[in-house]
């Protein structure tokens, strides 16, 4: 009786502090060329969705909401919902960038 009252409290806590999971949605791969001393708006991260940027390339440095990001960041990393993603670059070059977009289900 002890262990399935342990066992039962261990569930209630379990769901009571959950903040939802997260449903793979689609892939974004975003790519082109940036002109000299351009700031690029990539996208805005959807309500109810969260990003996983998975990789990038070219020189640009990535800016989160307006902020640059250091170029010796570890992927993947995550955005919430509403953070925007860009770029921003000195000079012409190709870049892209590959996005996993999951929904976030209560």
């Amino acid at each position: 009786m002890k262990h399935l009252f342990t066992f039962c409290l261990i569930l209630l806590l379990g769901t009571c502090f959950s903040q939802g999971n997260l449903q793979f949605n689609q892939v974004l791969t975003f790519g082109g060329t940036l002109c000299a001393s351009c700031n690029q708006p990539i996208g805005t991260v959807p309500v109810g969705k969260v990003w996983k940027i998975e990789s990038k390339g070219g020189a640009t440095i990535n800016t989160v909401n307006g902020t640059a990001v250091t170029q010796t960041i570890n992927y993947p990393f995550w955005l919430k919902a509403g953070d925007i993603l860009g770029h921003y670059t000195g000079s012409a070059q190709d870049w892209f960038i590959s996005i996993i977009e999951f929904n976030i289900v209560p």
